[in-house]
C-alpha cells in the first residue's frame, strides 16, 4: 500500500504557528482582502516616487531627506521605515518568493513570535505600504490617491497609517490539522523533493488551504521578547539576521 505524504515524513510537526496581530487577523475576509489590494496599490504608486529620490545602493541620503522635511528630523522613524520599504519592494521585485495575501506557517514557534511582532499593520507587506503613505503625507505629496477605480484613498490611507499605528496586538495561532498535501515551500514548490530519509528539510511554508483563524486558539505574544522565546542573551533570527531589539516598536 502507498504511504500518504504524512506517512512518509517521519518528523512532521504536530503543531504549525502563524504569528501575527490581532487586529489584521480578526478582520472580515473580504476586508482583509480588500485591504491588502489598496497596500498594493500604495507599494506600486508610491514606490518609484520615493525610489527616483534614493535608488536602492544610493549611500547618500540628502535628496531624500530634504524631500520629507522637517517632520522626518522630528521622527526618525519616518525615514528609517521608508528606506526599508523601499528595500523590501525592491527585493520583492527580484523573486517570486513572497506573494502578498497567501498563508504563511512555520514549525518553530520562535518564527512566528518574530513575525507576530511585524504584524502590526498587516504584515511585512502591508507594513511597507504604511511606509510610504506616512512618507507621502509627511513629503506633501498629492496625486497619488487619485484614482477612479479605487475611491476614498485618502481615507484609506488614513486608516492605514491608524491601524499601523495603533497599540499592536501580536498574537500566533496554533494549528493542529494541518495537510501536508497543501504545504509549499516560500518559493511555492511542493515539500517532496525537500523529504530526505524521511527527514523535512524546510521549516516555513505557505499553506494553501484555507483556513478560518476564527476556529483555532491564539497566544498572545508576551511583550518582552527575551522572556516570550525563553532566552537570556541576544538571539538573531537565523533567516532575517535580525536582532530581537529590532523587532520591537
Amino acid at each position: 500500500m502507498e504511504q500518504g505524504l504524512r506517512e512518509q515524513i517521519t518528523n512532521y510537526p504536530e503543531v504549525f504557528y502563524h504569528g501575527t496581530d490581532l487586529a489584521f487577523s480578526s478582520m472580515p475576509e473580504d476586508f482583509r482582502k480588500l485591504y491588502l489590494e489598496y497596500c498594493k496599490y500604495f507599494r506600486e504608486t508610491l514606490y518609484p516616487r520615493f525610489y527616483e529620490y534614493h535608488p536602492i545602493g544610493e549611500e547618500d541620503d540628502t535628496r531624500i531627506k530634504a524631500l520629507l522635511g522637517r517632520p522626518a528630523e522630528d521622527d526618525p522613524k519616518i525615514l528609517k521605515n521608508l528606506l526599508e520599504a523601499l528595500l523590501d519592494i525592491s527585493s520583492s521585485r527580484l523573486t517570486e518568493e513572497y506573494e502578498y495575501g497567501d498563508f504563511y506557517i512555520t514549525s518553530h514557534r520562535f518564527s512566528a513570535v518574530m513575525y507576530a511582532q511585524k504584524a502590526f499593520a498587516g504584515g511585512e507587506f502591508a507594513f511597507s505600504a504604511y511606509a510610504l503613505v506616512k512618507a507621502a503625507k509627511v513629503a506633501g505629496l498629492q496625486d497619488w490617491y487619485l484614482n477612479e477605480k479605487l475611491p476614498n484613498l485618502e481615507k484609506i490611507a488614513d486608516s492605514l497609517i491608524g491601524l499601523a499605528e495603533a497599540e499592536p496586538h501580536p498574537v500566533i495561532y496554533k494549528l493542529t490539522d494541518v495537510d501536508p498535501e497543501y504545504l509549499r515551500t516560500e518559493c511555492n514548490e511542493r515539500i517532496e523533493k525537500y523529504i530526505r530519509n524521511g527527514w523535512l528539510n524546510e521549516t516555513e511554508f505557505r499553506y494553501n488551504k484555507p483556513v478560518d483563524l476564527s476556529q483555532y486558539e491564539y497566544d498572545v505574544v508576551d511583550k518582552d521578547l527575551k522572556k516570550e522565546i525563553g532566552i537570556t542573551g541576544t538571539l538573531i533570527h537565523y533567516h532575517l539576521g535580525l536582532k530581537i531589539e529590532e523587532w520591537c516598536r
